[in-house]
């Protein structure tokens, strides 16, 4: 990768201030005070913000709005419904071009305006609908058109069985075990509730579906969620079961992998060093790469706010994306500032134990209980 000279590292775009000026009746003076002091830290923060030149970003996205990725046997919609199972839709693709155009937006003072060659660089699960996300978000960020030095960036797909950073997809017997650890301690109560669903769901799907198979679940429940997106006419029993399956996919998928140190460890960690790494060597000067790219899943998306103790539990909608930034402060040092982006607002999250620019070194510190110093060494049973 050859060395690229860019002329400015940019300086955090800011947001357009504005004064409003209002008579008020009310008379209480502490209210007026309290008005004072809101103005005076919302300026404080927009100076310390434009004090700061950003030195690199990590976005970590979901893929687009797709079409079922399994067909449940008494399935009203066959296949032949879609274009093919598990595909990113024309939906998906303009969420991601979308992500691309907000991305280079809020980046227009960092990124360079037309693209050179080294400076982004994306990794994607290897699914074709992360792959297409990823070429919709490039698309989104740079017109292909203005890129006089070919085509752009190669998007560097994981082999399945070595994707340990987005899809979570690499044999690892320990996290199995942990799996089964998780099951055998669910409560009676709960366990007892869950079985008794999952029984009368496969009366209707025409199949067994159980907590041994609970992925089965989560894929019919997946399916009737985007029938029911795309204007389908759900079958009559639908309803009594939709509500029920996203509590247990809530429990499973977004709760249980991320409920012990040694969990996280193996699920999340990875990805979460990955991006360490890169900024460390941003810091150093090791590559000209700006923009590190990651399209994956609404998991991949809940690992990194996760392990960062910043995720709300929710699921991920299409296209939400994480952006991690890296800054150098007015002293030279270095400081994280991480903003969750869903489909309806953009939040700045404080991760626990941090301010809102939490230090880089303060950072790896609070995070160094779950970063795996030998992934493959820890995940033998």
């Amino acid at each position: 990768m050859k060395n690229i000279a860019i002329s400015s590292k940019g300086e955090r775009k800011s947001e357009a201030q504005s004064c409003i000026t209002a008579q008020f009746t009310i008379s209480y003076s502490y209210l007026h005070f309290a008005k004072k002091m809101l103005f005076f830290i919302i300026l404080s923060l927009f100076l310390s913000i434009n004090a700061q030149n950003l030195v690199f970003v990590s976005v970590v996205h979901r893929h687009g709005d797709r079409t079922p990725d399994y067909i449940y046997p008494t399935d009203p919609y066959g296949e032949d419904m879609w274009n093919g199972l598990g595909q990113l839709t024309p939906e998906g693709v303009r969420q991601l071009y979308s992500l691309g155009i907000y991305t280079k937006e809020r980046y227009a003072n960092f990124l360079p305006p037309s693209y050179i060659e080294g400076t982004i660089y994306t990794e994607a699960s290897n699914l074709s609908r992360t792959v297409d996300s990823a070429k919709a978000f490039l698309h989104g960020l740079y017109d292909f058109k203005n890129i006089a030095n070919g085509p752009v960036e190669p998007i560097h797909v994981i082999p399945t069985d070595d994707d340990n950073i987005i899809a979570s997809t690499k044999p690892c017997p320990k996290m199995d075990q942990l799996k089964k650890e998780f099951f055998n301690n669910i409560p009676d109560g709960t366990k007892e509730r869950y079985n008794e669903i999952l029984k009368n769901l496969s009366e209707h799907v025409g199949e067994d579906v159980t907590l041994d198979n609970i992925e089965r679940a989560f894929l019919i429940a997946d399916t009737l969620r985007i029938e029911g997106l795309k204007g389908f006419v759900l079958p009559d029993w639908a309803s009594d079961f939709l509500s029920p399956l996203e509590e247990m996919a809530m429990f499973f998928i977004y709760k249980l992998p991320f409920s012990t140190v040694e969990s996280k460890r193996l699920y999340c960690g990875p990805l979460l060093k990955d991006i360490l790494m890169h900024m460390q060597d941003a810091r150093s000067g090791k590559n000209t790469v700006l923009l590190w790219e990651y399209s994956g899943h609404d998991t991949t998306v809940a690992k990194i706010l996760s392990c960062l103790n910043v995720f709300d539990g929710k699921s991920p909608f299409y296209g939400a994306a994480v952006f991690i930034e890296l800054y150098q402060n007015a002293n030279m040092r270095y400081e994280v500032l991480v903003t969750y982006k869903t489909e309806d607002k953009v939040q700045a999250s404080t991760i626990p134990g941090c301010p809102l620019f939490c230090p880089l070194h303060m950072l790896i510190s609070l995070v160094k209980n779950v970063i795996p110093d030998d992934w493959d060494a820890e995940c033998e049973a």
